[in-house]
């Protein structure tokens, strides 16, 4: 695996002793080609993370797992998933926290409230520089955590 691959691996785990429930895609290997010289490569792409999102949050809705969903995301796929979450249970609550650098235009119009991150949010959500997951201690690499 490559070492990108295993840091984000560990991220997830991290994530993970805190609570965090991850929805995950897959990637895969598509070829591309340079639109100014015209030569062919291979490109990561990311596949079926919006779906996967979007079938958790209408199973976890309709079994009455929330009363609040609070999606961290910009991305307009996710718009027609809250709009249906409003029509099937229309008193459940979606909050949208939006990233820095995206505007989530579409995302926001059946949201019940909204938030657009800042960079003290992101300071008070640091995880330690040491977690323990399934018995093994998670670092993070260097250069993860801001300087003091």
């Amino acid at each position: 695996m490559p070492e990108r691959a295993k840091k984000h691996l560990s991220y997830i785990h991290a994530l993970r002793t805190v609570g965090v429930k991850d929805i995950l895609g897959k990637f895969s290997i598509r070829e591309r080609k340079c639109p100014l010289c015209a030569n062919r490569y291979q490109a990561h792409e990311e596949k079926k993370t919006d779906i996967n999102i979007a079938i958790t949050l209408l199973g976890d809705a309709v079994t009455d797992k929330f009363d609040t969903a609070l999606i961290l995301s910009g991305d307009s796929d996710l718009a027609p998933v809250t709009t249906k979450l409003k029509q099937l249970c229309p008193q459940k609550k979606i909050g949208i926290i939006v990233p820095k650098g995206q505007s989530a235009m579409h995302l926001k119009q059946h949201a019940d409230f909204f938030k657009k991150m800042q960079a003290k949010d992101l300071k008070k959500s640091l995880l330690s520089e040491q977690v323990t997951y399934n018995g093994k201690i998670i670092t993070a690499p260097p250069g993860w955590l801001p300087k003091p």
